[in-house]
């Protein structure tokens, strides 16, 4: 395969370069989106307030695939969102 560069700048041209990328490419494109969902994950749960540590351990990424390329990061506690929202709070 020939290389191809891409040169963009500014958020615009980006967000519309990738989506050029995954829709020619949906799979490696699900790949790679899936990679960076599990990168956010780790560095999330670095940041996780731990007492217990049952809302650290409760984080997941739930993958995309190729037809809807969206991944979603969770965290599977009942007081996740409280923690999450409430950041005027020392957790």
């Amino acid at each position: 395969m020939a290389d191809r560069a891409l040169e963009v700048s500014g958020i615009v041209e980006v967000s519309s370069g990738l989506a050029r990328i995954a829709e020619a490419f949906p799979a490696m494109a699900a790949v790679a989106l899936n990679e960076v969902a599990e990168e956010t994950r780790l560095d999330s749960m670095e940041r996780t307030p731990v007492e217990y540590g049952v809302l650290k351990a409760s984080a997941q990424v739930h993958p995309a695939d190729a037809q809807t390329l969206a991944a979603q990061i969770s965290y599977g506690t009942e007081y996740a969102v409280y923690v999450h929202e409430r950041t005027e709070l020392r957790h």
